[in-house]
């Protein structure tokens, strides 16, 4: 289908991309408009502004990916209520650890220290980096998420490491930033927005070792200190893996470990003296009554605090500000925090005592002597006995998303390989968005999603005003329809949305999509391809050659990839049968069904087909069957073509003969294990009447063969095996092209006939006049 820009609710074929709302969300955020108390956003030491282009032009490249990533994860997340699970990747205590054993090796051998865990891939090598720390802190983030997800199964678990989908490609080609490195500044862009979205955060393990995490768990603090502009009512719960209240002094406690450690091992301090010195800050402001300002909010953790909390943070504050102040200020950002802390850090750091040494020294030993205890996760009975009285739902696997487009995703009948048919661009863009639309794990106790698709110029009001004009042909009907498309488009376009508001209230906690979502994802990548920088020119998001707009096929291509990893309800517009997109769609719901897609989540997570005019109760194959025939049948007594319909019911046909005759799957004529398990398949692909069933299909092949099996691209009626093929794809593709032979036949023969029918009219026309001449 012919797409329209959709970036604001309803269609517009001019409007700009700053209609997006989640595209003007994150707009503020880089544009300073989202600016707040110790804003970390787009700063760093050797400037304030990261993110502006006089000052680093380069940023404008990530800032293009960044913001088409955010939508992409904005429009599948939408209001849902999420909880974030901070987490070291590349640092953490276990970088700390091996940066520190490597410095000690090399006072002997005399290379270089390292001071920081930035970079820290550089000082151990990638091998060893990944392999002992990245690697490591990936399982627990996704073991804590696993936990967080059981204990509240309602919300969306928002972990670090499952971003990487989208991130992995950003570093997997140059085409997205010229090879220009993702720096933190850039992974923060996104988090930060993303914790404003969260109702929760769950500290645990040793996210107090971690950069950035530091920073996510003091904008966790600001919130609930009624300081971020978007959460004025300060609704944020931070709690531990038991789902006990984090107070802001546990909090200190945690960082003030860090710092020591850091001390005592000869790190920098930076992230960790910052944020005691913002937390003694927000201390000394809420007991002063400063905070929560007029119009906002304080959350109770930090407006209930008991008096013995209060206490030993004076102690801890005594014990730590004449620290931060002599040894640390000058390593510290300085934004916000009072003067004696911008004082400190101009004048000359002082060296720490012989004793100071010595016990941060010592305290650091302790840390490294039970850092396996630190970094476990390990809930308590208690809990464990909780998360073993009821059964998870199937989910998505972690790093499915390195298989998003190869082989074995594939279907194993009836593949059309979009992506193959994509421009060279599209092909690098398409599994960053994808990977961008799974930064979120479901609920547990919803972990798939209803999607609702649609054709914004067809569907049943399209096709009502095209048979009102006379018009025949579906492949015609913006033509036909001329001024009147603008009105169809915005119909459909408010149906959809309203649908999916109906269907987000009927179904709290579930996620809920559209069609528009991913046209709007779709038009923020083409947004950014269209811009770029002084000195590149356009194209700023993905730097390949091609057009700039997003061709029908690639967004087909991301709803259809969307459907066959999160979907466990499909909703048809109806008038499906009209468009060239949803029948696609439509044929591969039936094939995920039938157990021919593999899917991430695995063979067991369901599908079901339904309509918007009842999205209760399953459709049939056989009704698809019945409306494809019926939509083939006008086409063919329109004498017009729907090629797309065609191949659709052939398909759907066939599905339809080895379902009921399991003799029809075997390969060559050979047993082998049943392509369609029927202990599995959907109850709408085998429950119906099977008698009308017979006769549906009789008239639809007939049809098929004498009249549309000309209509049918043949390349796509024919399967050929590749040589990584498994034994079963190479039988499902058997299966396939031997019940294609069929309208096969029907084309050689209808060719035929219009070849002989063509030489008889050229030879009727041909007179002789009287005099020999041709004429």
């Amino acid at each position: 289908m012919a797409i329209p820009k959709i970036l604001g609710t309803v269609a517009q074929e001019t409007e700009p991309a700053s209609k997006n709302p989640e595209l003007a969300r994150i707009n503020s955020y880089f544009d300073g408009g989202n600016a707040h108390r110790f804003n970390g956003f787009g700063r760093r030491n050797d400037h304030d502004a990261y993110f502006d282009p006089k000052i680093n032009p380069e940023s404008d490249r990530t800032r293009a990916c960044v913001s088409v990533e955010w939508v992409a994860f904005a429009e599948i997340a939408q209001d849902a209520n999420m909880v974030y699970v901070p987490c070291g990747i590349s640092s953490g205590l276990r970088a700390h650890e091996l940066l520190d054993q490597q410095n000690r090796s090399h006072q002997t051998t005399g290379g270089d220290r390292a001071v920081t865990t930035y970079k820290a891939e550089e000082y151990l090598g990638p091998r060893r980096h990944v392999g002992m720390a990245m690697e490591p802190n990936k399982a627990d983030n996704l073991r804590r998420a696993r936990i967080v997800g059981r204990t509240q199964p309602d919300n969306m678990i928002i972990a670090p490491v499952v971003r990487e989908g989208a991130v992995r490609e950003l570093t997997r080609t140059g085409a997205f930033t010229r090879w220009q490195r993702y720096e933190e500044e850039d992974f923060m862009a996104f988090w930060y927005p993303a914790i404003d979205k969260c109702k929760g955060m769950v500290l645990d393990g040793d996210w107090n070792f971690s950069r950035n995490s530091i920073w996510e768990m003091m904008r966790g603090a600001l919130i609930q200190s009624g300081e971020i502009p978007s959460r004025p009512g300060a609704d944020m719960d931070v709690r531990d893996l038991e789902g006990n209240d984090v107070t802001l002094l546990t909090r200190a406690e945690k960082v003030t470990e860090t710092l020591k450690y850091q001390l005592g091992k000869g790190f920098e301090t930076r992230e960790a003296a910052t944020a005691l010195a913002q937390i003694f800050t927000l201390d000394e402001e809420i007991r002063a009554g400063t905070i929560p300002v007029k119009g906002t909010s304080l959350h109770p953790v930090l407006k209930n605090r008991p008096p013995e909390e209060l206490a030993a943070m004076d102690r801890l504050k005594t014990e730590i500000e004449p620290i931060l102040l002599a040894h640390c200020a000058h390593y510290m950002r300085l934004d916000d925090l009072p003067a004696k802390y911008q004082d400190a850090a101009k004048a000359e750091p002082q060296e720490l005592t012989k004793d100071q040494r010595e016990a941060f020294s010592a305290f650091a030993e302790g840390i490294s002597a039970r850092s396996l205890d630190i970094l476990s996760v390990k809930p308590s009975r208690k809990l464990m006995a909780k998360l073993a009285q009821s059964d998870p739902s199937p989910r998505r696997e972690f790093d499915s998303h390195e298989r998003f487009f190869e082989k074995r995703a594939q279907a194993m009948m009836f593949e059309d390989d979009l992506y193959s048919k994509l421009s060279e661009w599209e092909r690098v863009a398409l599994p960053f968005a994808i990977g961008a639309t799974e930064t979120g794990l479901y609920p547990t106790a919803k972990p798939m999603a209803t999607m609702v698709f649609t054709d914004l110029k067809r569907g049943k009001e399209g096709f009502r005003r095209a048979q009102a004009t006379g018009a025949h042909d579906m492949n015609e009907n913006a033509g036909a329809l001329g001024r009147e498309t603008a009105e169809v488009i915005s119909i459909n376009a408010q149906d959809a949305e309203a649908l999916k508001a109906k269907l987000k209230t009927e179904n709290p906690g579930k996620i809920v999509v559209n069609t528009p979502s991913f046209l709007r994802i779709a038009d923020t990548i083409e947004h950014f391809r269209k811009i770029g920088v002084p000195e590149d020119g356009p194209h700023r998001f993905v730097a390949a050659p091609g057009a700039s707009e997003t061709s029908p096929q690639m967004r087909l291509a991301l709803q259809m990839k969307y459907l066959d990893r999160n979907v466990d309800r499909a909703v048809f517009q109806e008038g499906w049968e009209h468009s060239n997109d949803l029948v696609q769609l439509r044929v591969r719901a039936r094939l995920i069904q039938a157990g021919l897609v593999e899917r991430p989540a695995g063979a067991q997570s369901a599908l079901r087909v339904v309509s918007t005019a009842d999205t209760a109760t399953p459709e049939t194959l056989l009704d698809d069957i019945k409306l494809l025939t019926k939509e083939v049948k006008r086409a063919a007594d329109a004498n017009v073509r729907a090629p797309e319909q065609a191949i659709a019911l052939a398909r759907l046909i066939t599905l339809h003969e080895l379902l009921v005759d399991p003799t029809l799957q075997r390969s060559g004529g050979k047993p082998t294990r049943e392509l369609v398990n029927t202990l599995t398949a959907d109850e709408s692909l085998t429950c119906y009447n099977r008698e009308e069933a017979r006769a549906v299909s009789s008239e639809a092949k007939t049809l098929l063969t004498d009249k549309a099996a000309l209509w049918m691209p043949r390349e796509r009626l024919r399967a050929e095996p590749a040589a990584d093929d498994d034994v079963d794809r190479v039988a499902a593709k058997e299966v396939q092209n031997r019940r294609m032979e069929d309208y096969i036949k029907a084309q050689d023969s209808q060719r035929g006939k219009k070849a002989l029918a063509t030489q008889r009219t050229v030879r009727d026309e041909t007179q002789v006049d009287s005099k020999g001449a041709r004429r």
